[in-house]
């Protein structure tokens, strides 16, 4: 519109002015014309309704004409505010004006959606009636500041009403300001998760990247930076796939890869990745492609991760693997793998082939049960039982049978292994059948030779019993003769000898007297030791309590024995092999313990009658006990063990030592 137009429109306030100008000006001139013409001849009441009634219908008539004209005005210009209404209205974009005040003069429909007011209530309001966070954001000082430079500015602000951000583009006005906005809510938010995205990638320690179709790299992670040694973003000479792979890996990347995540969305393998100092890093690496709405390839998308551990433990696995099947085909003795689900066997090696019979395809797939390798079916639920209930058998003996029904005794060992993704027995079979064979003749050697020396220590123990009734009987008469012939002697000498004579030969015989004593005492000893007659005539418990004294007044060491509160009747043999195991026990202590004080026990209890030495010296250490000869103990054992009895030692340093015989009083 034109300023020449633009000066033609009446406001209200413009009809105001022009009727006061026009209507005063008309309104003196009829005044004065009726003045003339009419007051003369007329009186003042006619003259006056007259004035009044022109002046009335004149001021009718300019009304009628001026309303006329602003309305006309007003309908034009209201056709044009329609007009630009209904395109502001039309925008995405929401659009305000506001005055110098800051007060919304108008708002157009987007806004009024984004503010979730009617454009009613919006007009007139305060920019801080609206914007709660006006204040935070600083927006009326914003505001005045554009209004006073009059330069446009650019502004992103957040409506609490609406939980909302706006980005704003402000351009001032001589009217004020008019902003136009949009709401960026949605871009507020990718751009966070966008971040946050990076962020969670930037801390991964997997390798994330992106490349063009061409192999051009668009983006690495820290991982993958901090890996090859450099950002390929900043190096435009380095910026390829190739660059920061070897070749074969490359190779397998555009030939492989690509076109197959172009062509399936996604690819798996394994490549390698080459690290800061050229090295290949063996890696597992996922393609995937980005494509457009209308299926045009965009971009690719990797992750890589690196895999030397796994790569080390399969080359360990394997290696190990290798020296494990070398292993089980060398051993010397037979092995059976068995599927611990159907108990089907997967593997043998050569000397189960051998001592079983069967060949190799004949016994894959079979259990033992098919290949009746069991001579009692029961041993083998026995050692299955084994098996659920510890997860492992140390040594089971049973009877292997062949193919040719030949039976061997053999022992089994198991162990659960896992073979890939499944649990498996490990059976160890060993042919124990010489050693059985062995063993049973050693036990008949060994019950021949116990049986011997039992037989050598009943002879020995008859000789010494014979020479002691016989030294008692033939020697023991010979000397107390003698004695009493010396004694007689003695005095006959003393009768008819002369004084000087007999004196000599009194004193000869006195000698001769003395010599034969102790003889005789001598004799008694060897007698006792031989056999003590009081084992023959009293029994265990009054021989026992006879060698304790003895031992006492010989060594100087206190000796108390403890006997059973009733007697124990027991064989000749058993108290013949207990009264010289106490007399060697005791030879010990004298000998080796440096005691003081020793005890001796014997008891029943349970059926088993106990012989125990108790001394307090300094103790047998576990290094005596090694040396199988040291003080007797090997004959000590096998007289006990001879009676089909336990024998046990025990040492304490600096509190003694306790000697101990069980044997069973059925024997």
């Amino acid at each position: 519109m034109s300023s020449k137009k633009r000066g033609m429109e009446l406001s209200p306030k413009g009809i105001v002015i022009y009727f006061i100008l026009f209507g005063g000006t008309l309104f003196l001139l009829l005044d004065i014309l009726t003045d003339y013409l009419i007051q003369p001849n007329g009186t003042v009441l006619f003259y006056r309704i007259f004035k009044y009634s022109v002046f009335l219908l004149i001021t009718a008539l300019l009304i009628y004409l001026l309303v006329k004209f602003y309305s006309s005005q007003k309908s034009k210009g209201g056709m044009y505010n329609e007009n630009l209404i209904s395109i502001l209205d039309s925008i995405d974009e929401g659009f305000v004006v506001l005055n110098h005040d800051l007060n919304f003069t108008f708002v157009n429909k987007t806004a009024s959606i984004l503010f979730n007011l009617p454009r009613e209530e919006c007009i007139d309001k305060n920019l801080t009636d609206i914007f709660r966070s006006a204040k935070d954001f600083n927006l009326e000082q914003i505001f005045s500041d554009a209004i006073k430079t009059k330069q446009p500015r650019e502004l992103e602000i957040f409506h609490p009403a609406t939980q909302k951000w706006f980005a704003n583009r402000i351009y001032p006005w001589a009217g004020g300001l008019s902003i136009i906005f949009q709401e960026t809510t949605k871009q507020k938010k990718l751009e966070a998760e966008r971040h946050r995205l990076l962020s969670m990638i930037d801390t991964t320690s997997d390798i994330f990247g992106t490349a063009s179709p061409d192999g051009t790299i668009t983006y690495i992670n820290r991982a993958g930076i901090e890996l090859i040694g450099f950002n390929p973003l900043e190096n435009k000479s380095k910026n390829k796939i190739s660059d920061i792979h070897p070749k074969w890996a490359s190779d397998i990347i555009y030939n492989i890869g690509f076109p197959a995540a172009a062509e399936k969305d996604i690819w798996k393998g394994e490549t390698a990745i080459l690290d800061a100092n050229g090295k290949e890093i063996p890696v597992s690496q996922v393609i995937s492609s980005h494509k457009t709405n209308d299926g045009k390839l965009e971009y690719f998308v990797t992750t890589i991760r690196d895999i030397s551990d796994i790569k080390q433990k399969e080359e360990a696995l394997k290696e190990s693997e290798e020296k494990f099947y070398k292993a089980f085909q060398a051993s010397p003795v037979a092995i059976v793998i068995t599927r611990a689900s159907d108990a089907k066997i997967i593997d043998v090696n050569d000397n189960f082939i051998n001592a079983s019979g069967y060949s190799r395809d004949e016994t894959i797939g079979k259990t033992t049960v098919d290949l009746n390798l069991w001579k009692n079916i029961s041993d083998r639920e026995m050692y299955l039982d084994h098996f659920s209930k510890k997860g492992k058998v140390p040594k089971f003996e049973f009877e292997f049978q062949n193919r040719k029904g030949e039976t061997r005794q053999c022992t089994i060992t198991g162990e659960i292994i896992r073979i890939g993704k499944e649990l498996c027995y490990l059976n160890v079979i060993e042919d124990i059948t010489e050693q059985k064979n062995i063993e049973k003749e050693l036990r008949i050697s060994r019950d021949q030779l116990r049986n011997y020396t039992a037989k050598l220590q009943s002879i020995r123990e008859e000789e010494r019993s014979y020479i002691s009734r016989e030294i008692h009987d033939e020697l023991g008469q010979i000397l107390t003769a003698l004695k009493m012939d010396l004694s007689l002697m003695d005095e006959m000498i003393s009768q008819e000898t002369r004084l000087n004579q007999r004196n000599e030969l009194s004193l000869k015989i006195e000698s001769m007297s003395t010599l034969l004593d102790s003889a005789i005492q001598s004799m008694r000893k060897i007698i006792t030791e031989l056999r003590p007659v009081i084992l023959d005539t009293m029994g265990l418990s009054a021989a026992i309590e006879w060698q304790a004294d003895e031992f006492q007044q010989r060594t100087g060491i206190t000796c108390f024995y403890a006997p059973p509160q009733d007697p124990i009747p027991l064989p000749r043999d058993i108290e013949i092999s207990l009264f010289r195991f106490l007399q060697e026990s005791l030879t010990n202590i004298m000998r080796h313990s440096k005691a003081t004080r020793a005890t001796i026990t014997l008891k029943s209890d349970g059926g088993n009658l106990f012989l125990m030495i108790h001394d307090n010296g300094k103790g047998i250490s576990k290094e005596d006990l090694e040396q199988k000869k040291t003080f007797g103990i090997t004959g000590m054992r096998e007289r006990i063990e001879l009676l089909g009895g336990k024998f046990k030692i025990q040492g304490t340093p600096g509190k003694g030592t306790l000697v101990t015989a069980e044997i069973p009083l059925t024997v």
